[in-house]
């Protein structure tokens, strides 16, 4: 009864500031009532400040000197935390809209998006007992995306204005977007690496993961299976894929520019290591 009574104030709180920022997207209102942790105040002060300076590059109601103030106050804060990177933003909100249920998961061998960074970090989860679901990482990373190309939206906007300080502070919460979003796909990319593979193992899944993943994860395990003779990548056929495989194609490229004897099976490649 208490968990219900408390999803429903937050749901309440998030359709009270959907009505009163009605010119701010929804995404950017849900994730700063998320990172000011679902309280009220602290949320709507927040979005006050970000809709002002939304006006001001506009060209609308708010005064120049007003946003070159804030922009000051809030481009040193864009850096700090920005709440718990390991609890999902739409499984702490918990809407209807946004159950766990009706989430669709991503296809094994999905290509990466053309804004991803091409440098993943894959980064040793630990234990998996207590680690967010694959689909809520990949989840909150695509909402880092569309926030990222938001405020870079925003901070173009705001230098062809000439309002140099906004377009500082747009630009700074851009680049903290996408080190959130290399965070969660990174640990995303170690949760589906170590549920599905063993290092022990002549084999090496790879999906679940995108392609510059996929790589870093190959390099990573060829360089420390001294002792093995051969090793079985397994790309998938790349059915779930839209349009032609991604996985396969690069780890042959990568294999070939790095000498590697390998023969191409059904679904792998068994790579001769010795």
């Amino acid at each position: 009864m208490a968990a219900c009574s408390k999803n429903m104030a937050r749901t309440m709180r998030l359709r009270q500031l959907y009505r009163q920022f009605r010119t701010l997207s929804k995404d950017t209102i849900e994730y700063v009532l998320f990172k000011n942790s679902f309280n009220f105040s602290s949320a709507a002060a927040e979005l006050e400040r970000e809709k002002a300076c939304e006006e001001g590059v506009d060209g609308n109601a708010a005064s120049q000197s007003g946003l070159t103030s804030f922009a000051g106050t809030a481009a040193k804060t864009t850096t700090g935390a920005v709440g718990p990177s390991d609890k999902p933003r739409a499984a702490l909100l918990q809407l209807p809209s946004r159950s766990p249920s009706r989430r669709r998961r991503r296809p094994a061998n999905k290509t990466k998006q053309p804004t991803r960074n091409k440098e993943v970090p894959i980064q040793s989860l630990g234990g998996l007992k207590d680690a967010p679901a694959y689909d809520d990482l990949r989840a909150e990373a695509a909402l880092h995306a569309k926030l990222r190309s938001e405020a870079f939206q925003k901070a173009a906007r705001a230098r062809g204005l000439k309002q140099g300080e906004v377009a500082l502070y747009y630009a700074q919460k851009g680049h903290s977007h996408t080190e959130k979003m290399k965070e969660a796909n990174g640990r995303a990319a170690a949760l589906i690496l170590n549920l599905h593979n063993d290092l022990s193992s002549q084999f090496l899944d790879l999906h679940g993961l995108y392609v510059d993943e996929a790589l870093a994860a190959l390099e990573g395990r060829l360089q420390s299976a001294t002792d093995q003779v051969v090793l079985y990548v397994i790309t998938g056929k790349g059915l779930h894929s839209k349009g032609e495989a991604r996985i396969k194609p690069a780890v042959i490229s990568y294999l070939n520019s790095k000498a590697y004897r390998f023969e191409e099976l059904p679904g792998k490649l068994k790579v001769k290591l010795a």
